[in-house]
């Protein structure tokens, strides 16, 4: 096609902090920093000397930051499949009840 153009869409490498949000370049990187309330700190392994969520916290990382308008979700875009649902629940008790909601309409959109 003539004028046809590639499109790359970098995403930011996202971070959990207790404090402020922000965005920032380091080097050629795009890194986001994403509040979290300190309780919610839990459901992360240590790989490659960084710890990274598990996939049922990062959805409810995902919920709770959608809850609070910094981020979208895009449903139909999420393979929930290879989650573990009973620790997904039992997870989503420790976040207010707006995550709880987003949980229980994630698992009901993807029986």
């Amino acid at each position: 096609m003539a004028g046809d153009r590639s499109v790359e869409l970098v995403m930011p490498k996202s971070f959990a902090t207790p404090k402020r949000s922000r965005r920032l370049t380091l080097g050629s990187t795009a890194v986001q920093f994403r509040q979290l309330k300190e309780g919610l700190y839990f459901g992360y392994v240590m790989a490659d000397g960084l710890y990274v969520a598990e996939p049922e916290k990062a959805l409810l990382d995902q919920c709770y930051l959608a809850a609070r308008g910094l981020t979208d979700l895009a449903w139909d875009e999420l393979d929930l499949s290879t989650l573990n649902r009973d620790r997904l629940v039992d997870w989503a008790t420790r976040f207010p009840p707006a995550v709880q909601a987003c949980v229980e309409k994630s698992l009901a959109a993807n029986r």
